[in-house]
């Protein structure tokens, strides 16, 4: 007969604090749901992710970290996931060995044309392209080097399309293409360029408190501008 006294949960000793439970495992049911979710409560046991082929430790709902942010985000824990080896399968099978000119899209993402590749190397999260591009032109000159996309899309894994640049050039490259997320182009942004050039028009003739208020802005938003840390860019 169970111990009233001490949790329910099995293995675990610890005095019951609510519903049978001690602390831990109550507030772990409080927060996902289900009181052995997050760091595996038991000594010396770490059960693994329930999806089939994962080996990674359970974290919340039975899944890893990976797949519970999954079924977070998308509603299903394999959302955006290749299967089991399938995914490094596509790379030396199909990306590697492609040789046409257009763009070879990563079939595994959640978003076509706008999702990076993710894989997993020896248990670290790295970049499908990334790799690719180490693979065919061997390791970045330098550990701060971009894999970029000489075709300007995110999503594409062809090895033709991809190569060793600096940030700046990578970024450079962005503006030609035309996928930046800088000034308009980013989605929370407030401002458009006409008004960011009125607001450096005005500099000392309002006050920048009034210009804050007039364009629905932070004081320091404008500050920014007008010195010059934002928009810089804009002429």
């Amino acid at each position: 007969m169970a111990n009233p006294r001490v949790c329910s949960i099995p293995d675990c000793d610890k005095k019951t604090f609510h519903r049978g439970w001690c602390a831990g495992h109550y507030h772990r049911w409080r927060r996902y749901g289900d009181p052995q979710a997050g760091r595996p409560f038991m000594a010396g046991k770490f059960p693994s992710c329930a999806i089939e082929g994962c080996d990674k430790k359970r974290y919340a709902g039975g899944y890893c970290t990976s797949h519970y942010k999954r079924l977070k985000r998308h509603g299903d824990p394999m959302a955006g996931a290749a299967p089991h080896g399938e995914a490094m399968r596509f790379i030396h099978d199909v990306a590697i060995k492609y040789e046409g000119s257009e763009c070879l899209l990563w079939p595994f993402g959640t978003i076509a044309e706008r999702e990076y590749g993710a894989i997993t190397v020896d248990r670290e999260q790295d970049r499908a392209h990334r790799y690719i591009c180490e693979f065919v032109n061997g390791p970045s000159p330098e550990p701060d080097y971009d894999a970029a996309h000489g075709c300007g899309n995110r999503a594409c894994v062809n090895p033709a399309h991809l190569s060793w640049k600096t940030r700046a050039d990578n970024m450079g490259d962005k503006l030609i293409h035309g996928t930046h997320h800088r000034g308009e182009r980013c989605p929370t942004v407030r401002l458009t360029g006409d008004q960011v050039r009125r607001i450096r028009s005005l500099k000392g003739v309002k006050t920048q408190l009034e210009l804050a208020r007039e364009y629905g802005v932070a004081r320091q938003t404008i500050t920014n501008i007008q010195t010059g840390a934002r928009w810089s860019w804009l002429t």
